[in-house]
């Protein structure tokens, strides 16, 4: 069980400040913030914790508030409570503004979460500041949680189901009529990749030679 340890707080100074540890409760079950990282499990919370110093304490700071989660089983739901998440992230006000980027964030432990991301980005009747800034977010969503073992991964690791869907969807943005959207969704393409390509997406070589040979759109590619 994680605990609180105050045991070389008490009587000297330390060169550490204290170990903070702070639980959400969402939807889909307790997740554990460490600084800028995030962990779906106490195992792997317990694992990070190992290798940091713990001289002045650790801290569990329990957040019993509103449910910060997005609506995983509505996908219209959760695609439109991102979008207005990814708007609230650029308000000048700083609280409004944390708020949402720690949804965000934590919106990457919640199932269907890339997915709902790629369909922001996608869809052309939402504004293009949104569209392209979703972009951006599935990116680093596909870095910390695709591959399991890599870089910067972070539990929980994306689903096959989703992951399918997301490669499905990311090559229609090829064609946006935004260059900005295309380069974006080419960026997240190229990180998938990493993973993925070619033994997972034996597909993408056909669709890209494909859009460069017939141009259906002066868009594409």
């Amino acid at each position: 069980n994680l605990r609180a340890d105050r045991s070389a707080v008490s009587g000297a100074s330390s060169d550490f400040q204290p170990q903070i540890v702070d639980v959400q409760l969402l939807d889909s079950g307790p997740v554990y913030l460490l600084g800028q990282r995030s962990f779906a499990d106490r195992d792997s919370l317990t694992e990070a914790l190992r290798e940091l110093p713990k001289d002045a304490g650790l801290f569990v700071r329990v957040h019993a508030g509103p449910n910060v989660g997005f609506a995983a089983g509505d996908p219209a739901a959760m695609e439109d409570q991102i979008a207005q998440a990814l708007v609230a992230s650029m308000s000048a006000d700083e609280t409004t503004r944390v708020n949402a980027e720690t949804q965000l964030t934590q919106g990457g432990t919640q199932l269907g979460f890339g997915l709902a991301l790629a369909r922001v980005a996608l869809n052309q009747q939402t504004p293009y500041g949104t569209r392209q800034l979703a972009a951006v977010v599935l990116k680093k969503y596909i870095k910390e949680h695709w591959q399991e073992g890599e870089g910067r991964f972070f539990p929980p690791q994306t689903s096959d189901e989703e992951k399918a869907a997301i490669r499905e969807l990311l090559p229609v943005g090829l064609s946006d009529p935004i260059g900005k959207i295309r380069t974006a969704c080419g960026m997240a393409i190229a990180t998938v990749c990493t993973w993925d390509w070619p033994h997972a997406w034996p597909a993408l070589t056909g669709l890209l030679i494909g859009a460069i040979r017939d141009r259906a759109s002066e868009d594409a590619v």
